[in-house]
């Protein structure tokens, strides 16, 4: 089997804000959906921000540690001419089946 063309990255503490990490993503989400909520404050800062990023950490790791432990349990439709000769799909279904 070939080696995969990239990772989940659960992320760390220390590259909560920029990295290209699951914990980063749900940072950036948080912020996101603050915005569309009209919430106009900036995100805590210090040990509120530490505490934050723990709490996102803590739901990255799960998510990837419960994808390891149910890997059958994801499935990718990849639909006619939207699969590249690389091996690698440009589109994912992500309804539910």
């Amino acid at each position: 089997m070939p080696p995969p063309l990239d990772f989940l990255h659960g992320g760390s503490l220390t590259d909560a804000e920029g990295a290209d990490t699951m914990v980063a993503e749900i940072r950036r989400a948080l912020v996101e959906a603050r915005a569309e909520a009209g919430i106009t404050q900036p995100l805590p800062t210090g040990q509120n921000a530490t505490d934050m990023n723990i709490l996102f950490l803590a739901i990255a790791r799960g998510v990837l540690n419960h994808i390891r432990k149910h890997p059958h349990a994801i499935q990718v439709n990849v639909h006619s001419g939207h699969f590249s000769i690389h091996g690698h799909s440009t589109e994912i279904d992500v309804s539910e089946t």
